[in-house]
């Protein structure tokens, strides 16, 4: 994932692309000498609402989460807003966002 495009949400430029074979790409990635920090377990559930890709996770030790989303290669600003739309319907407060990645929740858990 790329920084974050703005301060009000955890908008950001992703890329993805598929892999045939996940133990393969593990197994090149520690050989360039990388270690998994941590290992995020989730069980997670999509929806759509509207237009927007509405994310359940229940993330082991962690908690369980929203997360409301659509594609965009325009204005971040209408798009964010149909969001906080979907989490009011939702009955969701989207002034409290967690910004904290899954992985960066588990690492500070278990450095307190």
């Amino acid at each position: 994932k790329g920084p974050l495009l703005e301060a009000e949400s955890k908008s950001r430029e992703e890329f993805e692309t598929g892999v045939e074979n996940g133990d393969d790409i593990d197994a090149i990635v520690q050989h360039l000498g990388f270690e998994p920090a941590a290992t995020v377990r989730k069980n997670r559930r999509v929806y759509e609402v509207r237009e927007y890709d509405v994310t359940l996770d229940a993330v082991d030790g962690v908690g369980e989460f929203v997360e409301v989303e659509r594609e965009t290669d325009g204005d971040i600003e209408p798009v964010r807003e149909g969001a906080y739309r979907v989490l009011r319907d939702l009955g969701l407060n989207p002034d409290e966002q967690q910004r904290t990645s899954y992985l960066g929740m588990l690492l500070n858990d278990a450095n307190e």
